[in-house]
This record gives structure tokens, C-alpha cells and sequence, in this order.
């Protein structure tokens, strides 16, 4: 991207970092409903899915200069772009990659970065968040988790009644 089309991009999306934040709020609460007109599929669009897809948009010029018009439409409830990137990704390069060297170069980009307290927190909430979700799709019993709630990031516990 030439510094002309930064400046650009800047003035368009001038409160771009509000809402990517506000984008990474909403799906940590949990998945998006969106669906492809086209397709007349209906899709739940995990934040995981969302940052994967965006990720490796940022990888290539050509989809890396569309990530700021997606997450500006995702902060207005509009998702669709979003999914159609993320399936895009995950029918183009998933077949194809090599998830050994993927997850070497992610752990090696990404893992030093890192403070250990904060992942141990994420590590943490995902998987408690997951098991309860999972629970409930499936119409499990979870109310041994009642006393978790969500606090927009992650989980804390609540007082008992």
C-alpha cells in the first residue's frame, strides 16, 4: 500500500480502531448469525473464524486494502463480507496448506509476544466459554456453569445466590 492510499484510508475510516474493537467485542459474546444471499446458506461466524479470515487477508495487497471497508460494514452489523473472506480462506488456502510450517510460523510471528498471564487467561475463557456453548447447542445441562458469566473478554464468576 503507497502512503498516498494510507492517508486515504485514514480519512475514510477514521474511527476504524473503535470499531474493529466494537467488531471483537460483539463476537466474543458469541457467534454472529449472517447469511450469503447468494447461497442461501446460514452461517455462525465464531470470532476465532473472523480473525483467521482477516489475518490472511492481511497477507496479500489486493484483499489486505478491502480489510478496513469489512470491519467498518462487521461494526455496522453487516458480517457478510467477513464470512465470504473467511470461507473464501478456508476453501482456497486450508486444502492446500501445510498446517505443520502454519502453526510454526504463527507460534514464531506471534508466541513471543505474548505475556504469559494473558494467556493463561485466554487459554482459559476459550475453553470454559467453548464447553458451555457446546453444552448448550447441544442441549446439555450446564447449570453447574451458572454462576460463570461472560464480561465482554472473558468470564468471571459471580457471587451465589
Amino acid at each position: 500500500m503507497s502512503a498516498t492510499s494510507i492517508i486515504l484510508v485514514i480519512r475514510r475510516f477514521q474511527n476504524l480502531r473503535a470499531e474493529t474493537k466494537s467488531v471483537f467485542e460483539r463476537l466474543a459474546t458469541g457467534p454472529v448469525d449472517s447469511s450469503l444471499p447468494t447461497s442461501h446458506i446460514d452461517i455462525k461466524l465464531s470470532r476465532a473464524q473472523a480473525a483467521e479470515g482477516i489475518r490472511f487477508m492481511l497477507y496479500v495487497p489486493s484483499t489486505a486494502s478491502r480489510v478496513p471497508l469489512m470491519l467498518h460494514l462487521a461494526s455496522q452489523g453487516e458480517f457478510v463480507p467477513v464470512v465470504q473472506a473467511t470461507l473464501a480462506y478456508r476453501r482456497q488456502v486450508l486444502p492446500s496448506a501445510s498446517i505443520g510450517l502454519y502453526l510454526s510460523i504463527t507460534c514464531a510471528e506471534h508466541v513471543p509476544w505474548i505475556k504469559r498471564n494473558e494467556a493463561e487467561r485466554l487459554v482459559i475463557t476459550h475453553l470454559i466459554t467453548d464447553f458451555v456453548e457446546r453444552g448448550r447447542e447441544k442441549g446439555l445441562d450446564v447449570s453447574c456453569l451458572k454462576n460463570v458469566k461472560r464480561n465482554g473478554f472473558g468470564l468471571e464468576r459471580q457471587a451465589s445466590p
